[in-house]
């Protein structure tokens, strides 16, 4: 388990969104599933619309959030 802290939760900042984006390609990329919670729905919004929005990410959306 990885615990991502947010410096001003719950709001959360482009570069936070991008080094969690890239941990969960990373992760992803060697076979790990990774699933991302959180109790804030509005965030987690937030999160699964980056992750869309950004290509290398998108075809691996499916798994990461389930809103």
């Amino acid at each position: 388990m990885y615990q991502f802290a947010l410096e001003n939760y719950p709001q959360i900042k482009e570069w936070e969104l991008e080094k969690l984006a890239k941990f969960i390609a990373y992760e992803q990329d060697h076979h790990r599933q990774t699933i991302v919670e959180c109790e804030n729905h509005e965030l987690n919004i937030q999160i699964h619309d980056y992750l869309q929005e950004h290509s290398y990410f998108s075809s691996r959306t499916d798994q990461v959030i389930g809103l």
